[in-house]
């Protein structure tokens, strides 16, 4: 009997463990499930979260490369602009004379006929016909000439050659035979409007001047270096609006 009563308590001993190992187990279980979806939730969210952060990041750098381009084409077109302002400045300095140039040309040599023994010595029929050299100026300015200069001295549109007892003054300062004129442009053209029948030459060569031209593939004519004084003129306001 007591044996009996032995085995039915092992018996249900064993059965009330089961249960317990087995609700344990379960308990367990269900435990390690919950914290798995909960940590696969938060992964979830961490994951959205950096890829809306990338996404703010990428736009955010988008916005900055824009910014980069637009300042880059910017710059580039100001850049183009004030190299061409620079230029235009430039051929304007070029056009009034007041930096130094060189070109295909011409240079004339103009010098008076030997002198007889009864003249001064100091008697110049290229200084009494000064007026020569002014007319072969302005054939040189005619035939498309882009800088002048007389015994170095260039020829802008302020320049003034007079006579002052019996000697040549240009730009103020006096020059002395034998002259010789620089002209930068077609080498062809500029001579041909010199050497016309009855032209200049011929006229200087009538005065017994000693005159000869030669046509050079480069020559260097000097910037203008005398004041320019403008007393009188003004700029409009609508050019200077401009």
């Amino acid at each position: 009997m007591k044996k009996i009563h032995i085995i039915i308590i092992l018996v249900f001993s064993l059965l009330i463990g089961l249960l317990t190992s087995m609700q344990i187990h379960s308990i367990e279980s269900a435990g390690g499930g919950l914290v798995s979806a909960l940590e696969v939730e938060e992964y979830r969210k961490e994951l959205q979260e950096a890829q809306t952060k990338k996404e703010e990041l990428r736009q955010e750098l988008l916005a900055y490369e824009k910014e980069i381009e637009t300042i880059n084409e910017r710059s580039i077109s100001e850049d183009i602009f004030l190299d061409s302002q620079r230029r235009l400045l430039e051929r304007y300095r070029m056009g009034v004379g007041l930096v130094d140039v060189k070109g295909p040309g011409i240079t004339i040599t103009i010098d008076d006929p030997p002198s007889p023994e009864d003249w001064e010595d100091e008697y110049s029929i290229i200084a009494k016909s000064y007026e020569l050299l002014l007319l072969m100026i302005n054939q040189l300015k005619a035939a498309g000439a882009e800088a002048i200069s007389v015994n170095d001295q260039r020829i802008v549109a302020s320049s003034t050659i007079v006579d002052r007892n019996d000697r040549i003054s240009i730009n103020g300062l006096f020059v002395t035979p034998p002259l010789n004129v620089k002209a930068i442009g077609d080498p062809e053209m500029l001579e041909s409007f010199l050497a016309v029948r009855y032209g200049i030459l011929d006229m200087m060569r009538d005065y017994s001047l000693r005159v000869s031209v030669s046509k050079q593939e480069e020559l260097t004519i000097p910037r203008y270096y005398g004041p320019l004084q403008i007393r009188h003129a003004a700029i409009m306001e609508s050019a200077a609006a401009e």
